[in-house]
């Protein structure tokens, strides 16, 4: 298995975990159609093809993920894809937006082996959040490296939480403040409690 396909299942499977499903080309080109439609001319500004072998997105009901392969290992190549990334990823959170409803953007960039100099430019990437969230990953002795780092995939749309009855360390006093609460109008509660002071 190539190192791509490796990080491609490696975040599929945290993706899935999270609440997201891989999208086909058939639906990036119609996120890419209703994105042309809410505005003309947007389409024009990217040079984005769907099934283009180096890109694989994710989607769930809040978000996309964007996987972006960098071809070359240098600081101007690596600028350009990033930034004709970033447009292609906000062709389709257009695409995908309706008025009240906004969808956040993952942008993940694949290195394989980055020189010293680009290790030196991912903070600055990983810090500007103009259009979407970017997180940059590479490969070292057969491992991806930062996958951890990517907040989207760190959700768990399957793992429950634990809700306490009540905040530990609540007094018996707080408690019963507390079931009032739930059994009272907040205007009833306070008369009540300002009856028993005036006792």
């Amino acid at each position: 298995m190539s190192d791509k396909e490796e990080l491609e299942q490696l975040i599929s499977r945290k993706a899935e975990k999270s609440g997201f499903r891989k999208i086909d080309s058939l639906t990036l080109s119609a996120l890419m159609d209703q994105a042309e439609a809410k505005q003309p001319g947007i389409k024009s500004d990217t040079t984005f093809v769907p099934d283009n072998a180096s890109v694989d997105v994710w989607q769930s009901s809040y978000a996309l993920i964007f996987l972006q392969h960098i071809s070359e290992n240098t600081v101007e190549a690596f600028t350009s894809q990033m930034l004709e990334a970033e447009r292609r990823l906000d062709l389709l959170l257009v695409g995908l937006e309706v008025p009240g409803r906004i969808y956040d953007g993952y942008l993940i960039l694949a290195l394989t082996a980055p020189c010293e100099e680009l290790r030196q430019k991912v903070t600055h990437v990983e810090q500007n959040t103009r259009l979407v969230r970017k997180n940059v990953v590479w490969s070292k002795d057969g491992e991806w490296c930062r996958t951890e780092r990517i907040s989207a995939l760190g959700l768990d749309a399957e793992a429950e939480s634990e809700i306490a009855a009540y905040p530990p360390g609540l007094d018996p006093e707080g408690i019963k403040l507390i079931e009032a609460l739930e059994t009272l109008a907040g205007t009833a509660l306070a008369r009540q409690h300002a009856t028993e002071w005036d006792d």
